[in-house]
């Protein structure tokens, strides 16, 4: 399972130069739209980064990454639900 986070205003005008703080997570991180600034990372473009984890059952994925993306609400960041496809098997 991989949610996506974007900046604030994708797919619109979005923000750019949100700092990604590094910190400890349970899921694994994939960046895409960000750059190295002064030691650290920033957003550079509109879909920032996915979380992505795997368990033995798709509520236990589901309370590993949404915990994670919990982390990241408030910097800018937003949880984008209506990137991917909906498998309803999931439900």
């Amino acid at each position: 399972m991989a949610v996506v986070l974007a900046a604030q205003g994708y797919p619109g005008t979005y923000q750019r130069g949100i700092r990604i703080e590094q910190i400890d997570l349970e899921s694994k991180a994939y960046y895409a739209g960000v750059t190295g600034s002064d030691g650290g990372i920033v957003s550079s473009g509109g879909r920032v980064l996915s979380l992505v984890a795997q368990a033995v059952s798709i509520d236990e994925v589901r309370r590993i990454v949404y915990r994670d993306v919990e982390r990241f609400i408030g910097s800018g960041l937003i949880c984008r639900k209506d990137i991917g496809k909906r498998d309803n098997t999931l439900d």
